[in-house]
């Protein structure tokens, strides 16, 4: 199964791996990213069902601003249909980390996602815990080739926005 660059603009990578769904924010989202995501979400999205979302947050990345986060929520509200769970990966260490994880953990709990939503420290567990909850993605995130493939896909460095990161 391949890794398919949907979009990457401005910081904010978006890719597709059977039904999982990644965001990947380099950046502290702002409406224009907001905007972005929105719209490569209705392109990869569309016709799927019963999908999984793995959202990455570099660890430059801040809490957005509220009318962002507003605008990122009515995203995730308009696909929770199709949605089984969805991982948060703020990815790593220190105290600032810990406490974005905690910020976005509490926030969701004032919102209440509509499926299972769980915040991580890495996109290993993140993707296990996607795995253990969604039987039907288990063969895309199943071995460490394709965890390590989506981690590539998730860094500053990775591929410039016309290629496709595909698992050999």
């Amino acid at each position: 199964m391949e890794l398919t660059t949907v979009r990457r603009s401005d910081g904010t990578a978006v890719g597709l791996c059977g039904n999982l769904f990644i965001i990947y924010y380099e950046r502290t989202p702002d409406m224009k990213t907001a905007a972005v995501v929105d719209s490569a979400a209705t392109v990869a999205l569309c016709g799927l069902q019963n999908v999984s979302a793995l959202i990455v947050i570099d660890p430059e990345a801040r809490t957005p601003e509220p009318a962002v986060r507003s605008a990122i929520q009515k995203t995730i509200q308009r696909y929770e249909s199709q949605t089984l769970a969805i991982a948060y990966a703020i990815t790593g260490f220190g105290f600032s980390n810990a406490a974005t994880r905690a910020v976005i953990s509490g926030l969701l709990l004032l919102v209440r996602p509509p499926c299972p939503t769980k915040v991580h420290a890495s996109i290993r567990s993140a993707t296990n815990w996607l795995r253990d909850r969604v039987p039907s993605t288990g063969p895309i995130i199943d071995n460490a080739r394709r965890v390590e493939t989506i981690e590539r896909f998730c860094t500053r460095t990775a591929a410039p926005p016309w290629a496709d990161i595909r698992t050999a």
